[in-house]
């Protein structure tokens, strides 16, 4: 036998191989080997790369976009249903009532969509939001409707969870009070979504009738939301009373306008207030009303603010 042969039995077969294929054979295994220690410790030093730097990579998923929110439904202007063919009113969904719009829908925009208004809204849900046009699952917004004389009607509204549908009707009755139960049913719908609310009942629980927060132009559904009378120091023996005066502007306030006037008495029994003169039918404009208590006068003295909704009519023919 050929001494630089190897014989092996296989199936009863005998098959030969020769020494030096074995030899290198085996050398190209040593190699394989090495080979694969390096691409496993390579692929270890990727994996602890990633742990370390992967953190810094995470805010990138923002950048993915999440089904957008979309928000439907009818519009009544003046009491009367607005149509397809009414191409004048727009809505648009606003973060605030007069910032920019996020998205905007034009009557008659889409044939599918009828007589019904839709808005789709951009949604992300991580931090920092990179589409300035999105907005993050929990934001506040404002729907608003308004036409060639401008806006007409604001409602509120809280972006949903992905690829969420909302119905939301906008309704708008200028001046009526449908139910009379002394709210107009405009400033209802903006801030309940129903008439089910009158001049006497508390929606908040502040103590404050919701009679009392239309007058007083607050927020009927924040216990938070109040008027306030203060009265603070501003020196050694000084003293002011001031308020903020609200302006009567947004839904349910067209055409009116807010006024205040400051009383006060040394007896609150007597049932008699005297308007302090300067501070009688102040006009709201947003402004903080203050007003310097005389360091000589009675030991005791109350004051109080008299808050009145004055109709001024429908603007005059130009």
């Amino acid at each position: 036998m050929n001494p630089n042969l190897e014989t092996e039995t296989v199936s009863n077969a005998k098959l030969q191989i020769p020494r030096s294929k074995i030899q290198r054979s085996s050398k190209h295994q040593t190699t394989a080997q090495a080979d694969g220690g390096l691409v496993f410790g390579s692929w270890i030093l990727v994996f602890l790369w990633c742990l370390v730097f992967g953190a810094w990579s995470f805010p990138a998923q923002a950048e993915l976009p999440e089904p957008d929110n979309i928000i439907y439904g009818v519009i009544t202007r003046n009491g009367l249903p607005v149509h397809a063919t009414d191409t004048d009113v727009v809505i648009e969904a606003r973060r605030n009532s007069d910032g920019a719009a996020v998205a905007s829908y034009r009557m008659g925009d889409s044939a599918r969509s009828g007589d019904n208004f839709t808005l789709r809204v951009p949604l992300e849900v991580f931090t920092p939001v990179f589409d300035s046009l999105s907005s993050l699952t929990g934001t506040a917004m404002t729907i608003v409707a308004s036409d060639f004389n401008g806006s007409f009607a604001e409602v509120p509204f809280t972006m949903g969870g992905r690829g969420q549908f909302y119905q939301l009707n906008i309704n708008h009755f200028l001046g009526f009070d449908s139910d009379g139960d002394g709210l107009l049913d405009e400033w209802e719908m903006f801030w309940f979504g129903n008439l089910l609310q009158s001049s006497i009942t508390d929606k908040d629980g502040d103590g404050s009738t919701d009679g009392y927060e239309y007058l007083a132009g607050t927020d009927p559904n924040n216990g938070n939301s109040k008027f306030r009378l203060q009265i603070q120091r501003t020196g050694a023996t000084a003293k002011e009373v001031s308020f903020v005066a609200q302006a009567a502007a947004g839904n349910g306030y067209q055409s009116k306008t807010r006024t205040y006037t400051l009383e006060w008495t040394t007896d609150l029994n007597s049932n008699t207030w005297t308007p302090l003169s300067g501070y009688i039918g102040v006009l709201g404009a947003g402004q903080t009303v203050r007003y310097p208590v005389p360091l000589q006068g009675p030991a005791t003295v109350f004051y109080r603010a008299v808050i009145q909704l004055n109709d001024v009519g429908p603007p005059l023919p130009q």
